[in-house]
């Protein structure tokens, strides 16, 4: 855009973009946010807003009329990562657009563009590199793109790389783009560089609020201008807009959690005072097991006896299967504070020390379970590919994590608030996308007051300050967001045996309030528990008035004995539905026969 141009343009532009049927949906949904367009100059928004749906029909319409040649040449196609010079030979696959002697050279040649509006690919970084080779390859080892040089690549981050660059010395440029980057690891070298090079001016945030319909994102409207030293942030997560100015100098390449201050200052002096969990080498976080197709390979349990397990797969099978060829699994469902971890079956086509069991030795070993896959082998391989080899097609595609015999913490990645059992025994395996292992140098003590910490309500509020975003209010607290999390491991060595006897306490009394007995009373005793351990806690960590004052407006999302109910409810309900499809004494005795090793 050149200054001269009307405002109003930017909701024709919006249309513009996104040039397909669905535009004008996009853009009226994008158009919604009036505060936010009269924020950035559009004019006559109210005015307008019965009639959006005609104008913008009218705009994309005219907007495809003239893509499809027609005349005015100002409008051009191509791939904006890619010059021409910058390639050896002109490539179909990347389309290179000509910059600087191109359609726009006058533009460029006069000092860049007024004003840059765009909204880039969303692309996964694991993806990228599968679907766009070419594309993925040039922003790698061109050596054109700093934010794409190490780690994953985020393609929004060249596209606003290479934008910055074509802006004018007064322009500026605003980018709906995922948020992601602002909290994740792979976004430290595009934090540093907007700080570097003095653009960030505004951050709008709309935390897990939903703008495209049928597509979960995470976006922000990023605005960059030359020489800026400050950013405006604003949440637009809640219905009413919380905004804050903060200086440039009090940010680095941490990651930016900016909604809550007070609750930052806190994160920043624990993880001072006492370390990070990651920072600590006694402390290794493990993910789990990644099935072969879990859809087949989990079981929900229904029996266990005579050595023998029955259960249902998430393909709705009812089958009864070799204690032997399958192992306890924890997944993140119906799990509540200090509960039992396992809560499924896994086959396990691997000896204990994680050998693998090829077809011809497994169907020996485990003939239910062989004719159990044997049967569902098409489902298997319509939906995966298989390991390659004889006799290896049931194997573990990724055979990571099978040597899990170990006592430890389990916690879900996908939280309200954090919540941890414990495995004494190291039996149950964790599902690989759903549940973290913190394996700990120490006793049984020290895994019961690591596992009475991360319940905490204080642990809460760290961990969901700084964790990934995930629908409805729920946060993805994977290895990379756990690792960040305040954890001063000396003082909880010295103090864990107070925490493991309120871990012990706290058993006890979730116990004996799933059997009935006295509910009421018990809830009083679990509240003054859960008190005890709030308050423990948060001396552990040598919490001022200050970190308290934090604490308070950041509260827990649910309380955990309502959780416990919740929980224990989904419980009852699964086992009154598995309990009709139980196998009666004289199929299991002929499934046992079966078993018998020929």
């Amino acid at each position: 855009f050149a200054h001269s141009e009307t405002p109003l343009l930017v909701g024709r532009v919006v249309a513009a973009l996104a040039a397909d049927p669905d535009a004008a949906a996009y853009a009226g949904r994008a158009l919604t946010c009036w505060d936010l367009a009269r924020h950035y100059g559009v004019t006559d928004v109210d005015g307008a807003q019965p009639h959006w749906d005609e104008h913008l029909d009218e705009a994309v319409e005219a907007i495809l009329a003239l893509t499809r040649g027609g005349a005015r040449p100002r409008i051009e196609r191509g791939n904006a990562l890619v010059e021409p010079r910058e390639i050896d030979v002109q490539e179909d696959s990347l389309s290179p657009f000509a910059w600087a002697d191109g359609p726009f050279a006058d533009v460029i040649a006069g000092g860049g563009f007024d004003a840059i509006v765009g909204n880039p690919p969303y692309v996964e970084p694991r993806r990228l590199r599968r679907w766009l080779a070419p594309l993925y390859e040039h922003i790698k080892t061109s050596g054109r793109y700093r934010l794409a040089r190490a780690g994953k690549t985020d393609l929004s981050l060249p596209f606003l790389e290479r934008a910055a660059s074509l802006l004018a010395p007064e322009g500026r440029l605003a980018f709906l783009i995922q948020s992601r980057f602002l909290r994740a690891e792979y976004g430290r070298e595009a934090r540093r560089w907007l700080l570097d090079a003095g653009l960030l001016e505004a951050i709008d945030d709309f935390g897990d609020r939903q703008l495209f319909a049928g597509r979960t994102t995470y976006a922000t409207i990023l605005t960059l201008t030359r020489g800026a030293t400050a950013v405006r942030y604003r949440d637009h997560s809640e219905a009413r807009v919380v905004e804050r100015t903060l200086d440039h100098a009090t940010l680095d390449d941490a990651p930016w959690c900016l909604g809550d201050p007070p609750l930052a200052a806190l994160h920043r002096s624990l993880a001072r005072a006492h370390g990070r969990i990651g920072d600590h080498a006694e402390i290794a976080i493990r993910v789990g097991l990644q099935a072969l197709h879990g859809k087949t390979y989990v079981l929900e349990p229904i029996a266990e006896e005579d050595g023998l397990v029955t259960g249902r797969s998430g393909l709705g099978d009812v089958v009864t299967l070799e204690r032997g060829a399958v192992r306890p699994l924890c997944r993140n469902r119906r799990l509540y504070p200090l509960c039992r971890p396992q809560n499924a079956w896994i086959v396990f086509p691997y000896d204990d020390d994680g050998r693998p069991l090829l077809w011809p030795e497994f169907s020996r070993r485990s003939p239910a379970a062989a004719r159990y896959l044997a049967g569902r082998r098409a489902t298997i391989e319509a939906a995966v590919e298989t390991p390659q080899g004889a006799g290896r097609w049931h194997l573990y595609r990724y055979p990571k994590n099978l040597d899990q015999a170990r006592p430890r913490v389990l916690t879900p990645m996908t939280i309200e608030d954090p919540i941890a059992t414990v495995d004494l025994a190291g039996a149950v395996f964790q599902d690989n996308v759903n549940v973290n292992a913190l394996v700990v140098d120490g006793d049984a003590a020290l895994l019961k007051a690591l596992c009475v910490v991360i319940n905490s309500s204080l642990f809460s509020a760290l961990a969901r300050h700084e964790a990934g975003m995930n629908a409805s209010g729920w946060r993805k607290l994977n290895r990379q967001y756990l690792a960040r999390v305040p954890l001063p491991l000396p003082r909880l060595r010295r103090r864990r045996r107070r925490l493991a006897a309120l871990a012990d306490e706290l058993t006890g009394l979730q116990a004996a309030w799933i059997d009935g007995a006295t509910r009421a009373d018990t809830e009083v005793a679990l509240a003054r528990a859960w008190q005890q351990v709030d308050a423990a806690v948060a001396a552990l960590y040598e919490l001022d008035d200050a970190g308290r004052a934090a604490l308070a407006d950041a509260p827990r999302q649910v309380d955990r004995i309502a959780l416990l109910r919740r929980q224990s409810q989904r419980s009852e309900s699964a086992r009154a539905t598995d309990g009709s499809a139980s196998v009666d004494a004289s199929q299991r005795a002929a499934v046992s026969r079966s078993c018998r090793p020929r």
